[in-house]
């Protein structure tokens, strides 16, 4: 029996359930760097019950959310690239400079800035990585910029730039070979851990947005921007407002050292949920002038004509 997309599981629920998450998470984050993380080691210093809540609130909101995605009737409907966004295009503009900023702060000097947290066998690969996230931000953050400009003048030109809509996901996958680069250790570990798990969500959720861009096997993949967009954007941001917020407390003193604010991870998250889930203030731009003009006739009392003719 195929139950895909059979169920009346609205995308609403999946934002209400990514929100709590995400506002939960961020409490528990702050908890965790200011009271049980040593911001030398990374090591934890008690709070058992807080790390656990933590992880298992992660993997309990990333289950429902694929699940729920791939259930849902509306999420596996999803056509982002033939509806004229009413929200506003400020986030995609926030995304592309988030790519410009982590371009300029963080293009070839990878995740870290020491390369003694690097394998030795690795130092080469890590450069390689560094220079191919720096070449691809700026490429993501030209694509994002074209997205902004198409949805300000209400066309789509994105469909004919199938390369560049790669590119944000080669810098993703730049960025995760960089911190598989990193020695195995107890140390930092928590941060360590929560990016790989935010940018294994973000790789699979820019792959499949690219698809629906370029239009390349889209078909039946549109719950897939759900189920992986939603749970990076969850992780995303507790993580980095927690990182923005001791930054301007305390200049970062509670951060690990090597585990700054990355700008564009914070500017993604945002830009996730107001892609996925404005779409219930999107309108099918052929389908709503019909609607339109079949409204402003009943109010006249007039019938609509067909645009259709027959000749005798």
């Amino acid at each position: 029996m195929k139950i895909k997309g059979k169920y009346d599981i609205k995308p609403k629920h999946i934002f209400i359930v990514s929100i709590i998450a995400a506002a939960a998470l961020c409490v528990l984050r702050f908890i965790q760097v200011s009271k049980f993380i040593a911001p030398e080691t990374g090591f934890y210093s008690g709070g058992e019950a807080f790390n656990i809540i933590f992880y298992v609130l992660i993997a309990l909101t990333a289950v429902f959310c694929i699940v729920g995605a791939f259930l849902s009737k509306e999420a596996n409907s999803f056509e982002s690239g033939k509806y004229k966004a009413a929200i506003p295009s400020i986030f995609t503009l926030l995304a592309a400079l988030g790519f410009l900023a982590d371009a300029i702060q963080f293009g070839f000097q990878g995740t870290v800035s020491s390369q003694s947290e690097y394998l030795q066998s690795a130092v080469v690969v890590m450069k390689v990585c560094g220079l191919v996230r720096l070449v691809f931000a700026l490429l993501s953050a030209v694509y994002f910029f074209i997205l902004f400009t198409d949805e300000i003048r209400g066309q789509s030109k994105t469909e004919k730039l199938k390369l560049l809509a790669l590119a944000p996901s080669v810098w993703a996958l730049s960025r995760i070979i960089i911190l598989f680069t990193t020695k195995l250790s107890y140390i930092r570990v928590s941060d360590l851990l929560l990016q790989i798990i935010y940018i294994s969500f973000l790789i699979l959720f820019l792959i499949v947005f690219s698809q629906q861009k370029s239009g390349i096997y889209s078909d039946g993949t549109q719950w897939k921007l759900f189920a992986y967009g939603a749970p990076a954007a969850v992780v995303m941001l507790p993580t980095m407002i927690c990182r923005a917020a001791f930054t301007f407390i305390d200049g970062g003193s509670h951060l690990l050292s090597d585990y700054p604010f990355y700008a564009a991870d914070l500017a993604l998250a945002l830009f996730i949920f107001a892609f996925l889930f404005g779409k219930k203030n999107y309108m099918p731009a052929e389908e709503g002038h019909i609607t339109e003009s079949a409204d402003s006739n009943a109010a006249e009392g007039e019938t609509p004509l067909s645009t259709e003719t027959n000749e005798e």
